[in-house]
């Protein structure tokens, strides 16, 4: 079957899928067509091997033949031996340096199906050799050779047969032996090496996804975690590991097929959502790859009706990766058109990066370069650049959504859904409340503020009401207390912890403006005094409003009698005025200086409210 890499222009539109694991041996030369292997290292067969065709039967050659040296790896199609239903043999001459050391072969993968004869003798095979269905092209042979068969010359023959594909012999994979220790240790290496490259994009793919399940309007995290995942199961079904499984090799050849049809379009889709092009050509671009999807479904619903590789390598070339191209055409609209974000350079940068490495491998697989596999590591850089992309973003994410919360906050004070019983104001719904046996509540107004402000301009008026308001804040929240309602020049601040938290604030803001008006008086500004009231009763907390706008409000008699005792701090020189009522709350260790008012009527009350005058503490 031909290899994607085959097609140049087919294979930069699937850059998103290639992966291979290659360590190098050391090249030995052969002198007199043996192959001189060694005790102690990999060597690689020579350049070119002997081949000739074969028959369909699986049979040791005939003593005529007519032997070509052909390079190896590469497709004997090409080289005019054989088509896609035939069989052919390769010959090699092989010498041990010692007549007691286990050796190894690896033949690299082989077109379809192999019987090994070792000097004239059935050695090994893989796949049934007359199967109507594929076996295992794509399979790498690894054979033990016999012990104790001396030095040498030993002739080992492989005979492969292809199964109606576009591939005859040993067409991907250098040939190369060694002890079998070396051997067998470089062959579990490259799968460990793969099965961990494998569960880092997996680990990567779960992150990705868990972040959509919990963010599920961000759908740029789903895409990607299924390119991810559909990533994951091609290269799988690439790899040796698959051979491990329990499963016929047509299924396992077609799962691959699934997770090759669906990367790229993820990919797209990927960037779609991530960065949400707005212009009407992108709307109609996304609209008509949707309905482009049909096209490579086809093809691959055509490739499980049909258990022929040929026919599998025809629907992928003809409908499948044709398909690709607007969708590849389509990411890079994107990201030109997004060039001035970083994001957008530094997935360019990657892609430009697994595009270099897979044209070098190309190169490598038509032996016009020596380079080492480099498509992994440019696979590998192309995903990490991406979720590092994503994982930036969602730091960004969560930045913004802490200063949201945090302008929130200063909206609807902690304290108060701390009462709801609330962690943020997300979990809050219209209609919460909740009773409070015991509050204490607190007025506070500026006296004589409207002729103040007429004196004012606008800014100067904000200024102003900012600057007290700097001053006291903190002093609320420094005794348990927040503020519930600004008032204009006035709040009104709530205190969970009692009557005795709501003096100790009151003498503290009353010491502050003290100061304040000091540095009032320095700038040529008039001092201003505070009326303070302070009740303490039960209330109710809660919700109110409509689907559009809600607030929290207080629905307490405590609330309308602070407000009318705050008023009558105009009447009385002392730092607040207190409802006896609020004062027998206190502890009997209190140490506040409060003084008899007397009883005042209080509209809204039957029985008139008894006051005390708080004039310091002791």
């Amino acid at each position: 079957m031909k290899d994607p890499k085959r097609n140049l222009f087919l294979l930069l539109c699937q850059t998103f899928g290639l992966l291979a694991i290659g360590l190098p041996a050391i090249p030995v030369g052969a002198q007199d067509g043996v192959w001189a292997l060694s005790s102690h290292r990999i060597t690689n067969a020579p350049a070119k091997v002997q081949v000739a065709p074969a028959p369909m039967t699986r049979e040791y050659p005939a003593t005529k033949l007519k032997w070509t040296p052909v390079n190896t790896p590469g497709d004997l199609i090409h080289a005019g031996i054989g088509n896609h239903t035939s069989a052919a043999y390769y010959r090699l001459k092989l010498a041990f340096d010692s007549g007691t050391q286990r050796y190894s072969i690896r033949l690299g993968e082989i077109s379809d199906r192999d019987q090994v004869y070792f000097n004239g003798e059935p050695m090994a095979s893989t796949g049934t050799w007359d199967a109507v269905s594929p076996q295992a092209y794509d399979r790498i042979r690894v054979y033990d050779l016999p012990v104790n068969a001396g030095t040498g010359p030993h002739e080992l023959i492989v005979q492969v047969r292809n199964d109606n594909n576009d591939e005859l012999g040993i067409y991907r994979g250098q040939i190369e032996a060694g002890p079998s220790r070396l051997i067998w240790k470089k062959y579990y290496l490259e799968m460990t090496a793969q099965l961990a490259l494998l569960s880092a994009y997996l680990t990567t793919a779960l992150y990705f996804l868990f972040l959509f399940v919990r963010r599920r309007v961000e759908r740029e995290y789903l895409y990607f975690g299924l390119f991810l995942v559909f990533l994951v199961v091609y290269h799988f079904f690439r790899t040796q590991l698959k051979f491990e499984l329990p499963v016929e090799f047509a299924p396992m050849k077609k799962a691959q097929y699934v997770a090759l049809v669906g990367m790229v379009p993820l990919f797209y889709f990927f960037l779609d959502a991530f960065f949400r092009p707005s212009r009407r050509a992108f709307r109609w671009t996304r609209k008509a790859l949707t309905v482009l999807l049909l096209l490579p479904a086809t093809g691959l619903g055509l490739i499980f009706l049909s258990d022929r590789a040929t026919s599998w390598e025809i629907w992928n070339q003809r409908l499948i990766q044709p398909s690709w191209i607007p969708f590849v055409l389509a990411c890079l609209a994107i990201l030109l058109t997004n060039l001035r974000k970083r994001d957008a350079r530094l997935m360019i940068l990657g892609f430009l990066t697994l595009l270099v490495a897979t044209i070098l491998d190309v190169l490598q697989s038509q032996a016009l370069t020596n380079l080492p596999t480099l498509t992994p590591i440019g696979l590998a850089v192309f995903n990490l650049g991406i979720a590092g992309v994503l994982a930036n973003r969602f730091v960004r994410l969560n930045q913004e959504l802490a200063l949201n919360n945090e302008s929130i906050r200063r909206f609807v004070p902690a304290g108060f859904l701390n009462l709801l019983g609330r962690e943020d104001i997300t979990a809050t719904s219209l209609g919460d409340q909740v009773a409070i046996d015991e509050i204490a509540v607190m007025f506070t107004d500026i006296r004589e503020f409207t002729t103040l402000s007429e004196t004012m301009t606008p800014a100067e008026n904000f200024a102003f009401i900012n600057s007290y308001y700097k001053r006291v804040g903190p002093i609320i929240r420094n005794h348990d207390g927040f503020i519930d309602k600004y008032l204009g020049d006035g709040f009104m601040a709530l205190f969970p912890k009692g009557a005795a938290t709501a003096l100790a604030a009151a003498i503290e803001m009353q010491d502050t403006l003290k100061a304040y008006n000091g540095f009032r008086i320095q700038r040529g500004y008039r001092p201003i005094q505070v009326g303070v009231g302070i009740h303490s009763g039960r209330c109710i907390l809660g919700l109110v409003g409509e689907q559009k706008r809600i607030d929290g409000t207080v629905i307490s008699d405590a609330v309308n009698v602070a407000s009318r005792l705050e008023k009558l701090t105009q009447k009385h020189s002392c730092l607040a005025i207190v409802s006896t009522e609020a004062a027998a709350r206190l502890p009997a260790s209190h140490r506040f200086r409060l003084s008899d008012l007397g009883r005042v009527e209080v509209r809204g009350r039957r029985e008139p409210v008894g006051i005390m005058g708080l004039e310091g503490i002791q």
